[in-house]
């Protein structure tokens, strides 16, 4: 009986070590295949915008993504809701100005394909020259 319970405790364990290597896993693929150019947490440290690299099958191709998340759901930066994809100029910065407005600053905005003003809460201003 002794063998039966430390043989579901290391069968268990060995489940949770596989799970949490397949969550590393997808997020070594989204930061490597899709390359994070700029991270800005709030103020309160509760959101985080993030703006990474675009693959050559999205639209735009190669171009760049907005998305923001909460802290402590960052598989939303592999899933989440576009802000703005486009290509941006560089430099591109991301500034809070509170927790409830964000600015995205870019040499040149360009090809964008979305661009949203307003995600929940939050105000998005875009600040570059368009083209």
């Amino acid at each position: 009986m002794k063998y039966v319970a430390f043989t579901a405790k290391v069968v268990g364990t060995l489940l949770l070590l596989m799970l949490l290597a397949l969550v590393v896993m997808l997020f070594l693929f989204r930061y490597l295949e899709h390359g994070v150019k700029v991270i800005g947490p709030s103020p309160s440290g509760y959101r985080v915008a993030v703006l990474h690299d675009l693959g050559e099958q999205e639209d735009p191709g190669y171009g760049e993504q907005l998305v923001i998340h909460w802290r402590w759901a960052p598989l939303k930066n592999m899933w989440g809701t576009p802000i703005f994809r486009g290509y941006c100029g560089h430099p591109a910065s991301l500034q809070w100005r509170t927790n409830t407005e964000l600015e995205l600053r870019c040499d040149t905005f360009k090809d964008v394909s979305e661009q949203r003003f307003r995600y929940d809460d939050v105000r998005i201003t875009y600040v570059g020259e368009e083209r």
